[in-house]
């Protein structure tokens, strides 16, 4: 049996908050949630340069397999999507959470 590592500072009890806390999250609260993400000023957030970015990506990317760099491109796109035209978002964030949960729902069944 292997044992769990834990991120400094983190332990099984603040794992299983977390999970909990998201568990119990209604649509509404999520979708708050991610609208006060995106609602940061950007003078919040410490940028960085694009070619920074770049590097950060590229390196995180490298040996993935094609399944999971179609699913960040996905994301990415609806990310975007989401910035260029965030009132339009709410019913495809719902859509696309409900494909999440039923994907995952569909992989716990043998």
């Amino acid at each position: 049996m292997t044992k769990n590592v834990f991120p400094p500072g983190w332990d099984e009890k603040r794992v299983q908050e977390l999970i909990a806390y998201y568990d119990h999250q209604t649509d509404e609260e999520v979708a708050a949630e991610i609208d006060a993400a995106f609602g940061q000023e950007a003078g919040e957030v410490e940028l960085a340069s694009a070619d920074a970015y770049y590097q950060v990506i590229n390196e995180g990317i490298q040996g993935l397999s094609p399944t999971k760099l179609a699913e960040i491109a996905e994301f990415i796109y609806f990310v975007r999507k989401r910035y260029l035209r965030a009132e339009d978002d709410r019913d495809e964030l719902r859509q696309a959470l409900m494909r999440a949960e039923l994907k995952q729902a569909s992989g716990n069944q043998s």
